[in-house]
């Protein structure tokens, strides 16, 4: 799936847990406004704890890009509720800044969409993006996704309030 042979996209296994682990607390600490978790939330969990979770095979993965060492990842999220299992969130997206402008953020989303496509019964991956990240929302929309509402104020940082949108791509043909 890669186009650049000096790229690699796969799936995250626990054996990545702490290069994960130093990419996402990285992106928490330079970009706090881009995702609902926070920093000091985020660095309380043990990197075991993270270990467990990309071990875990229920629907729910973590794919990454090696550049070589980890240079982004991109997760997917499906619940269990059987009313709302036929669709599931992406989350986390991350291209460390050094990595930038070389197509990765595709390549993560093209990975995660194709994976995504081969679990029986999910018909809808769903995101939020903050508005003010342009460049986010322009590649979202180039793979499809649609921006099907708004949330004001969605999240709260220090004093100030990030809107983001909220977007969906169907998986059925």
């Amino acid at each position: 799936m890669t186009s650049n042979p000096n790229i690699d996209i796969r799936r995250l296994s626990d054996m990545d847990a702490e290069d994960f682990y130093a990419l996402r607390a990285r992106g928490l600490r330079l970009h706090p406004e881009a995702f609902g978790e926070d920093l000091t939330e985020f660095l309380s969990k043990p990197v075991e704890e993270i270990s467990r979770r990309l071990k875990m095979t229920t629907g729910s993965f973590v794919v990454g890009a090696f550049a070589p060492g980890l240079a982004g990842c991109v997760g997917l999220y499906r619940g269990h509720a059987l009313k709302t299992k036929h669709k599931a969130k992406i989350w986390g997206m991350y291209v460390d800044s050094s990595h930038r402008g070389r197509g990765i953020g595709k390549l993560l989303m093209l990975k995660a969409i194709a994976n995504a496509r081969t679990i029986n019964g999910l018909e809808e991956l769903m995101l939020s993006v903050v508005t003010t990240n342009i460049a986010a929302i322009g590649l979202y929309e180039s793979l499809g996704f649609q921006t099907y509402g708004m949330e004001p104020r969605a999240l709260k940082l220090d004093e100030g309030y990030w809107d983001e949108h909220l977007m969906r791509l169907s998986l059925l043909p």
